[in-house]
């Protein structure tokens, strides 16, 4: 049965009820050259001022001329396009998942060195249903058969651009009749039909009707109401965490033991996986069993400590427990350019004011010698660091200068008051709150902390991903379009 291509009208509704309009552009288009993102980059070029970026990532022979081919083919149409390749080694493990980090890193830092704020991306009803089987395969829990989201913060950079699919509502057939209308060939990449891929047999079984009554259609509405009931348990996860957490500009946590132990142990559960993913720079959360495995020894009377996720947590009297970074899992001191925003272990942001010289680094604070921090501060500064717990302060970002002389502290008051630092703020991503009634109650928390210094409420526009970034960093081809 021959479907209809997107119309204008459609891609504009489309993008209405993402809350979007043409004057909020201009936007990114992620391309890879096949069906689907092509006919939403021809659809979004037809709509407002666009920029699209190829990431390739140099995992399979051909993929450079494919690239080439993506730019030759946009650009003829006036579209501008950019080639992002990562530099430095692939992955050896987990291939397919640390490309798609990778592919996000390259995405978001291009985005900020063109100021772009939206990302649109191309999935569409099919990937959806496929989404929630393959994670239905793996054993997810609410949220991840919740699938993806219409809209998304950035994956990797908090200050970079929001994710947005337009097209998640709509049948594969209509996006590649969209493009065979434009008259245009798309690029097929080998890999979606290697059968070695769950995905892809996934793929299959959807488009073979092997499970009668499974069809894309009805998955994909299975999804949207598991995502409204995420959405509701988000609410509460939220609750839980405005009322019982207090986040430290220092980079560590304090939790109040008893609200965690009163609420259901899903909620729980949540509220810690989000808390290790906000305090250790990753994406998601740890796997459920792990995180079973550390709620039951957290619940012990003769609970000791325990390491998860890139962070320690510990007992810390009051009622409470300490969730501050794990010391060997951070970042090794890294270079610091002038004028340029730096993210250091995922959680320290950096920019250096033009007189700041060469030679900056940024580091953990470790190893601390109290001397030094004497003669370079305000006693009320020595009086701060020791009232922190001596698990975190080897884990606090510290900057110093090309002579390696200690020049700031971070979220601590008065220890940065440096005219050669522009910025220095502990910005953890991703996000911890999801429910947007509970975001103001966090802000106005925050805000109140007596011990958040000024340096910490300064707030840079984007900019990109700095050489202190896990992973391999961004390049950007630059074709010529003659």
């Amino acid at each position: 049965m021959t479907v209809p291509p997107i119309s204008a009208d459609e891609f504009a509704s489309a993008m209405a009820a993402l809350g979007l309009a043409p004057h909020d552009g201009p936007f990114a288009v992620a391309v890879s050259g096949g069906a689907d993102s092509l006919a939403l980059t021809l659809l979004a070029a037809d709509y407002a001022k666009i920029r699209a970026f190829t990431v390739d990532h140099r995992l399979r022979p051909g993929s450079r001329e494919e690239a080439r081919a993506v730019h030759a083919m946009l650009t003829a149409r006036g579209i501008a396009h950019d080639i992002l390749v990562p530099e430095g080694e692939a992955a050896r493990r987990n291939v397919e998942a640390e490309a798609r980090l990778a592919r996000y890193r390259l995405l978001e830092a291009a985005c900020a060195d063109a100021g772009i704020r939206h990302l649109l991306l191309a999935h569409h009803r099919e990937d959806q249903a496929e989404t929630l089987l393959l994670r239905l395969a793996r054993g997810s829990g609410l949220e991840g058969l919740a699938a993806m989201r219409p809209s998304a913060p950035p994956l990797v950079d908090p200050l970079g651009p929001w994710r947005h699919r337009p097209l998640l509502d709509l049948p594969r057939a209509r996006l590649r009749e969209t493009v065979d209308e434009a008259g245009l060939v798309p690029i097929e990449d080998p890999s979606n039909a290697d059968p070695r891929h769950l995905r892809n047999r996934i793929r299959r079984m959807l488009a073979e009707g092997i499970l009668p009554g499974l069809t894309p259609a009805r998955l994909a509405a299975t999804a949207a109401h598991l995502r409204r009931a995420q959405q509701a348990l988000d609410i509460e996860i939220d609750k839980l965490l405005t009322t019982s957490v207090t986040i430290h500009p220092s980079g560590h946590a304090t939790i109040r033991r008893a609200p965690f132990l009163d609420v259901p142990g899903e909620i729980a559960l949540r509220a810690l996986s989000r808390l290790l993913a906000h305090l250790s720079d990753r994406p998601f959360g740890p796997r459920m069993a792990a995180l079973e495995r550390l709620w039951s020894s957290l619940r012990r009377k003769d609970f000791r400590g325990a390491t998860l996720a890139g962070c320690r947590i510990l007992p810390a009297g009051g009622g409470h427990w300490l969730l501050a970074r794990e010391a060997a899992a951070m970042e090794p001191p890294c270079d610091l350019p002038v004028e340029r925003r730096v993210r250091w272990d995922g959680r320290f942001e950096v920019r250096l004011d033009r007189s700041a010289g060469a030679g900056w680094t940024a580091g953990p604070l470790a190893p601390l010698s109290w001397r030094e921090i004497r003669a370079r501060f305000a006693p009320s500064v020595v009086q701060d660091l020791r009232l922190l717990h001596g698990v975190v302060r080897p884990t606090i970002a510290a900057l110093r200068d090309g002579l390696g002389r200690l020049r700031a502290i971070a979220g601590i008051a008065g220890a940065a008051d440096d005219p050669a630092i522009a910025e220095f703020v502990f910005r953890p991503h991703p996000p911890l709150l999801r429910a947007d009634d509970c975001l103001s109650a966090c802000q106005s928390r925050l805000s109140n902390d007596p011990r958040r210094s000024r340096m910490n409420r300064k707030r840079s526009a984007p900019a990109p991903r700095g050489a202190c970034e896990k992973g391999r960093s961004a390049r950007t081809t630059r074709i010529p379009s003659a």
